[in-house]
């Protein structure tokens, strides 16, 4: 009879312990827990969105949200909150811009508990996603070089400014010295001329 009355004294409060844990666990299966985020935790998007949709392990009450903060840490609204069984999907008036957005979600589960939480994903530039993996997008920068600057010919082709100053250049030159050559020519038969009259006048 001892023995009986010992057994029951230990064996009541293990079993009371077990009965409190197994409510404890059933409580917390009750809550509801993120299963899918589009887009996820973590994603880096290489196009704009304008939804949100979030998925837990169990039904969804009306009065759940969300909304987001940006890098500058801006609050951002969504234009309409729909709830669907387990999911909540929210769609904004426009397309995200380009950078860092933290989810902040917060949910009234099926059993009553409120549950909230975030995450953070990333839209990247698309301008800067085109370009070959590792270079960055380069500004417009002066150089010391000179831009090449084109001339039109008589006939409507595009010349080199460069090469048609070079070539101008040289019809000045050639210009120059054909007048030179000319002026020797005139002087000599001018000299050559007076030496004729000269020796006539003899």
């Amino acid at each position: 009879m001892e023995n009986y009355m010992c057994n029951r004294r230990i064996l009541l409060p293990i079993a009371t312990i077990f009965f409190i844990s197994l409510i404890q666990i059933n409580t917390a299966d009750a809550h509801s827990v993120l299963e899918k985020a589009i887009p996820e935790d973590g994603a880096q998007l290489e196009q704009s969105i304008k939804s949100i949709e979030l998925t837990f392990n169990t039904k969804i009450e009306n009065g759940s949200t969300l909304y987001l903060l940006n890098g500058k840490d801006e609050k951002k609204e969504p234009a309409s909150v729909t709830i669907t069984g387990n999911s909540v999907k929210a769609i904004f008036n426009q397309n995200l811009n380009p950078g860092t957005y933290q989810v902040n979600w917060k949910v009234l589960g099926a059993d009553g508990h409120i549950i909230e939480n975030q995450y953070s994903f990333i839209i990247n530039d698309q301008e800067e996603s085109v370009l070959p993996k590792g270079e960055k997008k380069q500004q417009n920068t002066t150089t010391d070089e000179p831009e090449k600057e084109t001339l039109k010919s008589l006939d409507g082709s595009e010349i080199d400014n460069q090469n048609a100053t070079g070539k101008t250049n040289d019809d000045n030159e050639s210009t120059l010295v054909f007048g030179i050559i000319s002026l020797l020519i005139i002087a000599g038969i001018i000299f050559l001329t007076w030496m004729w009259f000269s020796r006539s006048r003899k």
